[in-house]
């Protein structure tokens, strides 16, 4: 909620509370709030809420800022519901609030004196002095407002209420038993916690500062997961009850005791994220921090290694409030039993990325980054952006997809660039789109991570996990499985980019595209899977695709079979593949050859003879064979 709602809450309802001393709150306040209420949809703002309220605020000892403190509760949900009520409620605040009653300039001062007074009495705005009941005050030389008790028998309560105008309201003062129940809070970070190596040690100060009050501070590098790892704590060691307060960066939290002195019987905890912004007069000081010690509340704060130790040492007063915590170190590096229990849990999305795909990082940087990485990569597609470092890194993830782990060189990844259908890639330089994808983000890595040789680049594991998942990156380029496949050094490389592209083309080829079907024949010929091979061609060739039909007559001739390898290349020609044309009319001389030669060979002219011979030397100058297996150039097709 934005903090002018919040404060237009507190505003609203001390305005309320003191319409509801006023003369005419009958006949007017009450039917406007009332109305109010309900265009908001606010249940406990009924007329009937308002008079109960009324009746409560003037019952002896009433506190009044518990009053307020409720209605201020019932605003902020009729905000939350309605923000557009704001107008309307400020227009209440003007009509009703002390200082903005008919827009009339403030008197300089208004006395009460004498009289008998049988119901409540209720002084709003700034109450400057009150002469008690023995007159033993002088009031001829006070200013401001004044209640004069002397002269005045009162059978009801005298109620003061403080409206603050015009003063700092950094932010709601709300009573403590209004704050945020912690196991209604909703978790900080990811929906499965994976235990930490300090947890047991953390959960320890925990429990006992919850007993006793006291300031407990998880300290560490950037993104170790101090956040994550302090708010578990509290959670596991809050029970079913406790309050929690959040305040903002440089709150002023000076006035928590006044908050907390009434409070029920629940715990409280103040929550202190990034300590460091939370010291100094207006925050956390050594006499607070006592103060709220001796009231038993548990300080749970966070704090940066580095921030730390410029607070902790030396002769600042922010060192006095560091020597009262207890501390808990949390490395940024996991130990293998922390690895291990991530590994556990591999029905958690995010978390088996970063099991599986982190690579040299450390988990807790691969799952703050991660995202951030994602949106900025996809932002960066604009014409006004970076559209070139875009398409870099896209090849990038690609390979990665196809199963190539290790990095290439920025030139490698560029030259295929063009094979995605990509705009105003000139519009930005190699060096350009390199420097931005390979900057660091957050100070701890790019999209672009160096590979394991010098000079060579990488996609950042949580790209490529994305990636997986995203329908718009579902298609791989041809010539990126062919880079990939030319890049393979190793038997491990082969193995998982094989693996890779055959659960890349397997359901394309089952639903029925002909391009898989025929790249799915060259994984399998390549293990050895000729039958399968073979059969996905046919299936292929059926469907009128003609590489599939070329290959496939090629592959029948080698086995021996170039009549039932005819109609194949014959349908190719017939569909204007130059290749598979000469290819049959290779395959069709030879057999003219033959039969020549068997006509000679039973009495016919021995111009039979002689043409057979000058065919087969226009065969042998043809500087090829029938269907010798000429070099097919890409290996897989869109």
């Amino acid at each position: 909620m934005e903090r002018e709602l919040e404060e237009l809450a507190v505003l609203a309802a001390r305005a309320l509370v003191a319409a509801m001393g006023s003369d005419d709150w009958e006949a007017r306040g009450q039917r406007c709030f009332a109305d109010y209420f309900e265009q908001t949809g606010t249940a406990g703002g009924s007329t009937g809420s308002l008079v109960v309220s009324r009746n409560e605020m003037r019952a002896p000892a009433t506190n009044l800022e518990r009053v307020v403190g409720s209605w201020w509760r019932c605003f902020r949900g009729a905000l939350e519901r309605n923000p557009g009520s704001a107008v309307e409620l400020r227009r209440l605040v003007r009509e009703f609030g002390p200082a903005g009653l008919a827009e009339q300039p403030a008197p300089s001062g208004h006395v009460m004196s004498g009289g008998t007074f049988s119901a409540p009495v209720v002084q709003a705005d700034h109450i400057g002095t009150i002469t008690p009941h023995d007159g033993s005050t002088d009031t001829s030389t006070i200013t401001g407002d004044h209640i004069n008790l002397s002269r005045g028998d009162f059978n009801g309560p005298v109620i003061g209420v403080q409206n603050n105008y015009g003063a700092r309201l950094d932010q709601p003062r709300a009573i403590a038993d209004t704050w945020p129940r912690v196991d209604q809070t909703r978790p900080i970070g990811l929906s499965v916690y994976v235990r930490r190596d300090c947890d047991d040690e953390l959960d320890g100060l925990v429990s006992d500062a919850v007993a006793s009050g006291g300031l407990v501070l998880v300290t560490g590098e950037p993104l170790s997961g101090k956040t994550t790892t302090a708010w578990s704590a509290l959670q596991r060691n809050a029970g079913d009850g406790g309050r929690v307060y959040a305040p903002a960066p440089g709150a002023d939290l000076r006035d928590l005791p006044g908050q907390l002195r009434e409070r029920g019987e629940d715990f409280c905890a103040l929550w202190l994220d990034d300590l460091a912004e939370h010291l100094g007069e207006r925050g956390l000081t050594e006499r607070l921090l006592t103060q709220l010690v001796h009231m038993h509340v548990l300080v749970l704060a966070t704090m940066r290694d580095d921030a730390y130790d410029n607070h902790r040492f030396g002769a600042k007063l922010s060192s006095r409030v560091l020597a009262m915590s207890e501390k808990v170190e949390l490395g940024s590096k996991w130990s293998k039993a922390e690895v291990k229990r991530l590994a556990e849990h591999a029905g958690d999305r995010r978390l088996s990325d970063a099991a599986g795909r982190r690579g040299d990082q450390r988990v807790t940087e691969f799952l703050a980054v991660g995202p951030e990485l994602w949106d900025e990569w996809r932002r960066a597609r604009r014409a006004t952006a970076h559209p070139r470092g875009h398409v870099l890194v896209r090849v990038a993830v690609d390979l990665a997809r196809c199963g190539l782990r290790r990095g290439l060189a920025p030139e490698s990844l560029d030259a295929l660039c063009f094979q995605y259908d990509a705009f105003a890639l000139d519009s930005e330089s190699l060096d350009s789109a390199l420097a931005w994808a390979t900057r660091k983000r957050r100070g701890v890595t790019g999209l672009l991570t160096p590979g394991e040789r010098p000079g060579t680049w990488r996609a950042h594991g949580a790209l490529v996990a994305e990636a997986t998942r995203s329908p718009e990156m579902r298609s791989i380029p041809a010539a990126v499985w062919d880079r990939a496949f030319a890049c393979l050094r190793s038997g491990v490389e082969s193995l998982m980019v094989e693996a890779a592209a055959h659960s890349y083309y397997l359901p394309l080829a089952r639903a029925g595209n002909c391009a898989a079907m025929y790249n799915l024949s060259f994984l399998r010929r390549r293990h050895g899977v000729e039958g399968e091979a073979e059969e996905w061609l046919r299936r292929a060739s059926e469907s009128g695709y003609t590489p599939a039909m070329l290959r496939l007559g090629r592959l029948l001739v080698e086995k021996g079979d170039p009549l039932a390898a005819e109609p194949y290349l014959e349908r190719c020609a017939q569909a204007g593949n130059g290749e598979a044309a000469h290819q049959l009319a290779l395959l069709l001389g030879s057999r003219a050859v033959e039969l020549l030669r068997v006509a000679a060979s039973k009495g016919h002219p021995p111009v039979v003879e002689t043409l057979a011979d000058d065919l087969s030397s226009l065969l042998a100058m043809s500087d090829q064979k029938p269907l010798r297996k000429r070099d097919e150039g890409s290996r897989f097709l869109d």
